[in-house]
């Protein structure tokens, strides 16, 4: 259960109708401040007592700080109705400019160094402190300057976020706010997993390739130097010196895969050639075989249902299941929107990096065979003197050696990549078949998927059937029963007390206490009354009206 205070004092708690809120919803996102929303009214006892930027909401989550925001936005509605949106308690960060500095260090020590920046010009109960710090440097040295002023927030995103990777965690303790600095690997696991079947509600993924490059000219520090006129100028570190002249590297397997797509990237802290190029390597073959995979979607989480059962949170690994929709893998919680009011439509944002087919392959050939390909490779990457004619006949060598090792793994990568996965359920079963084809010419290797998806039925009219049961639903909820078909109008409720027949969700009639209620009637032939042979009357309509008569047994 979610609860507000605001200043000490209380604003939502949905055991309380007089402390009810409308839409409070509470959105968390990596690398972006955290937001609550909410509209109140006037009848709200702490309706008018919110101050803009210095009053300070804190929500509660069973009893324990979750998070802190404070007013930044509001809209007043024509019943007086406030709506207001409510930033992240980190902004804070950004209410002062971080002067221009020069810092050469430990990465740790750059957090501490930035912090204590913004530390020095607030009060003690708005202060920042330094957390956990588990993200590292290669080198264990970090060299960062600006001659800008920034803001603090800004300062820990550029310099360390986009060079390090990593998540900047707030953590509400007795003795303040921490702001921890965490690897993707420390990130606690959720208990709890997403099936398919089980409590997932609805799915949408999103793969993106728009960040994958086999190309990068990797830039580093700044330095001073002098031009050919003995001139004093500022250059960018490069890795020309220790890479044949060249300033830029290559991703062979990724140029094969997408073609040539060169981007830059630049190291500020850099200041050594050699250890520019061993990050820009690094990252390339992280980034020039894989897609970024963005998972939306809405899942139940069974904590509403079972306290003893831990909460989805921000930033956990969630094992994500879904065999139909090809989807088996652990995802980080990159954002997470909460109805406060209703913590069972929570929605989760899931984010990952996956391998392409291009790795998916090399893992099943040997490792005798991968490392003469690796070892080719080096060669070419490494071959300093090496004219034209010498680089045609090495990509010559490494073609004939990946056309050599899928010829001989043929029933191995057959096995691997044309697989038939087999889900059940409660409901149905499900196969899914996986073709994938690959045809290579000299300009690319391309990749064409085949999917197949079937229900498993035991006829073509069972399969009929089926799918028509999938256009129609029955709907248990607080008002009862409901039976009805996508798409109509019509829809039955069955309650403890009646049947109701409902149209455009207006009920036009019902059966409760052995009677029939109906708002009205039209009967096409004759209206029967009694149940005995000698008892049956009946209205029926004659050449000169209708009349009530005696009719017997009914024929």
């Amino acid at each position: 259960m979610y609860t507000i205070y605001h200043d000490g004092r209380l604003m939502f708690d949905p055991r309380f109708d007089e402390y009810g809120l409308s839409a409070p919803t509470l959105t968390l996102e990596a690398h972006k401040f955290g937001s609550l929303s909410f509209t109140i009214y006037p009848n709200h006892p702490e309706y008018g007592r919110l101050n803009k930027i210095s009053s300070t909401l804190s929500v509660y989550k069973d009893g324990v700080l979750f998070f802190q925001c404070r007013p930044a936005w509001s809209k007043r509605g024509m019943r007086n109705s406030i709506q207001y949106k409510c930033e992240d308690i980190l902004a804070r960060l950004n209410d002062f400019q971080m002067r221009p500095f020069d810092y050469s260090g430990t990465l740790e020590g750059f957090v501490d160094a930035v912090l204590a920046s913004y530390n020095d010009r607030v009060e003690t109960g708005k202060q920042i402190l330094k957390g956990h710090v588990t993200v590292t440097d290669t080198t264990d040295y970090v060299h960062y300057s600006s001659v800008e002023y920034l803001p603090h927030w800004d300062v820990l995103q550029t310099r360390l976020v986009n060079t390090h990777g990593g998540y900047f965690v707030p953590r509400y303790e007795s003795g303040g706010i921490y702001l921890d600095y965490l690897r993707d690997e420390d990130l606690p696991n959720a208990t709890q997993e997403i099936r398919f079947g089980e409590n997932l509600t609805d799915l949408f993924i999103e793969t993106d390739a728009a960040n994958t490059y086999s190309v990068l000219v990797p830039v580093g520090a700044d330095y001073d130097t002098f031009d050919e006129h003995g001139d004093p100028i500022t250059k960018r570190l490069t890795i020309e010196s220790v890479n044949d002249g060249k300033d830029y590297i290559e991703n062979a397997a990724g140029i094969a895969l997408y073609g040539r797509r060169e981007t830059s990237r630049r190291w500020e802290n850099v200041t050594l050639p050699q250890n520019l190029l061993t990050k820009g390597r690094e990252w390339l073959e992280q980034n020039a075989v894989k897609f970024s995979e963005t998972v939306d979607l809405s899942a139940v989480d069974m904590h509403n249902a079972n306290a003893n059962v831990e909460a989805f949170g921000w930033l956990q690994w969630i094992n994500a299941v879904s065999t139909i929709h090809g989807l088996s893998e652990q995802y980080i919680s990159e954002k997470i929107t909460i109805p406060l009011g209703n913590p069972s439509s929570s929605k989760l944002r899931l984010g990952a990096t996956r391998l392409t087919l291009t790795e998916r392959v090399m893992n099943t050939v040997s490792g005798a065979t991968q490392q003469a390909i690796s070892d080719t490779a080096t060669r070419l990457r490494d071959t300093t003197l090496m004219d034209l004619e010498e680089i045609r006949q090495t990509i010559t060598t490494v073609e004939d050696s990946l056309r050599t090792t899928i010829g001989n793994t043929e029933t191995s990568i057959l096995l691997q990549v044309l697989q038939t996965y087999v889900g059940k359920s409660e409901y149905a079963e499900y196969q899914r078949e996986i073709g994938t084809e690959i045809v290579q010419t000299q300009n690319a290797i391309t990749t064409t998927a085949s999917n197949l998806e079937t229900y498993v039925d035991n006829s073509t009219g069972e399969m009929r059937q089926y799918i028509n049961g999938v256009q129609t639903y029955m709907r248990y909820s607080t008002a009862g029963l409901e039976l009805g078909k996508v798409g109509s109008g019509f829809m039955t409720r069955i309650t403890n007390e009646r049947i109701s027949f409902l149209q455009d969700n207006q009920e036009i009639a019902y059966i409760s206490n052995r009677k029939l209620y109906i708002t009205e009637a039209q009967v096409t032939d004759r209206l029967l009354f009694g149940v005995g042979e000698n008892e049956l009357f009946g209205w029926v309509t004659t050449e000169t009206g209708m009349g009530l008569k005696w009719i017997g047994e009914v024929t």
